[in-house]
């Protein structure tokens, strides 16, 4: 009989727009709502707790035009701790945020771990701005420009990731629907150097289009990550989030790429981010984000104690950093 393996939860209660509210909140309202709970019944899971996270500034910083860049490099450094933990003891990450720089840590933490992973991108922005043309400050807008190396990092030599985390070659973006904003922002896209799957595309097939994706990041010997970012919704679907758009997935399609994606063995860890529970009245919206982690989690519970082939052949291999 196949051990299952176990999930880790770690929650990251952070916000890159400088304030403890908001989507920092997101942890603590979905263990409340019973994430634990919900997904004991598909899967081993044990909780991890919070990774320490700084009292945070609004101020943006003249130099990297990032708002509290000390703030975040704690933050990813914590998160990189926290998962190179997890997977170094052979168990699952589900990184439960605040919002998306903390990939930055899950990146780094499985290079240091592992090797170089690769990333599937689930996400309504590309989050490839330059920090200097970024409208807002947030590492929320740039965390993939810094991923790539587009950016400069903002951190000392020595006290966060090496850049660049991630090649092009090594990304699928699925649901990226802000290229007609970015056009009129005279922000270059990154379209022409990493593949991007539309919202339409998704929706049309999402079981095809993971399984696409899945196929092009098989070279990632230390296995994928696979990010989500609730935004990647219709506002329909879900408005607890702090930039809306048009357009976007279903729960329909939301929920079977995240199937499909985390049934696969490539796939080594996971993050959620940016749900904003000081929108979501009576916290609706918690409840369907938790049908797609307890759908999701149990994928993942149907594989063996080794997370993955290629990634546990990495592990076995790679000198520890």
């Amino acid at each position: 009989m196949l051990t299952p393996v176990q999930i880790v939860v770690v929650g990251v209660p952070n916000n890159s727009s400088g304030v403890r509210g908001g989507v920092a909140a997101a942890p603590a309202v979905l263990r409340r709502s019973g994430l634990l709970s919900t997904l004991a019944p598909v899967a081993s899971v044990v909780d991890h707790g919070d990774v320490l996270v700084p009292e945070p500034t609004l101020v943006r910083d003249d130099a990297t035009r990032i708002i509290d860049p000390q703030g975040m490099t704690q933050m990813i450094r914590g998160v990189t701790e926290a998962v190179r933990a997890i997977v170094s003891a052979a168990a699952f990450p589900l990184v439960v945020g605040g919002d998306c720089p903390l990939i930055l840590g899950c990146l780094e933490a499985l290079d240091r771990a592992v090797g170089p992973a690769g990333l599937l991108f689930i996400d309504g922005h590309e989050d490839a701005y330059p920090p200097d043309r970024s409208p807002t400050g947030e590492a929320a807008d740039m965390e993939m420009a810094l991923a790539l190396g587009m950016a400069p990092a903002p951190w000392s030599r020595g006290r966060g990731p090496e850049l660049p985390l991630l090649q092009p070659r090594d990304v699928v973006m699925l649901g990226p629907r802000d290229q007609d904003a970015l056009a009129r922002e005279g922000v270059r896209s990154v379209a022409d150097r990493v593949r991007l799957v539309s919202d339409a595309a998704c929706n049309r097939d999402p079981g095809g289009s993971m399984a696409a994706a899945l196929a092009d990041l098989r070279h990632c010997r230390a296995g994928v990550w696979l990010h989500m970012d609730m935004d990647v919704l219709t506002t329909q679907a879900m408005s607890a989030v702090d930039y809306p758009q048009e357009g976007g997935l279903e729960w329909s399609t939301l929920r079977e790429l995240v199937t499909t994606a985390l049934s696969d063995p490539l796939v080594v860890g996971w993050d959620v981010t940016v749900y904003n529970p000081d929108i979501d009245p009576g916290h609706a919206h918690a409840a369907a984000i938790l049908e797609v982690l307890r759908a999701g989690a149990e994928a993942v519970s149907g594989r063996s104690a080794e997370i993955a082939g290629p990634a546990a052949q990495a592990r076995a291999a790679a000198p520890r950093r």
